[in-house]
């Protein structure tokens, strides 16, 4: 005979587990700095290559247009100008990816913990059942 009070549990928990699938394989995959640190290396690789892509776009255009007029010490002070962007902007960047990465694990890992909990609490269900089941059989 089915449990109804199981049967509710297993369904909210199914239900959850559907919705929330995609934080909790985050969060039972990957440990906190892991994935802190592979979103931190996906981020600089991205960062980098934009700013690769739009300085030298922007280069581009500066030779292109005004390429008689370049002096070497302007081309040196844009060198160091465009390291010295790269350097704020990459800091930046990476430090909201960082905050954001950790906000995100820590939000999956609780669902995680609820989700671990609702398993506990389906466990126990079980555990009684079976327990009802036995004493009965051995009243008889």
């Amino acid at each position: 005979m089915l449990n109804e009070e199981r049967v509710k549990q297993m369904t909210r928990m199914a239900l959850y587990e559907k919705k929330e699938r995609h934080d909790l394989r985050l969060a039972n995959d990957y440990r906190k700095s892991d994935y802190k640190g592979m979103r931190m290396v996906g981020a600089f690789l991205l960062g980098t290559l934009l700013f690769i892509i739009l300085y030298g776009a922007v280069a581009a255009y500066v030779v292109y247009n005004y390429v008689m007029v370049i002096h070497s010490t302007e081309v040196l002070a844009a060198v160091f100008a465009g390291l010295l962007i790269y350097i704020l902007v990459m800091f930046f960047y990476l430090r909201y990816i960082s905050k954001s990465s950790k906000k995100k694990y820590e939000n999956a890992y609780k669902k995680m913990k609820y989700f671990d909990n609702e398993k506990k609490k389906l466990l126990h269900m079980y555990r009684m059942e079976e327990y009802n089941i036995n004493n009965q059989e051995e009243e008889r």
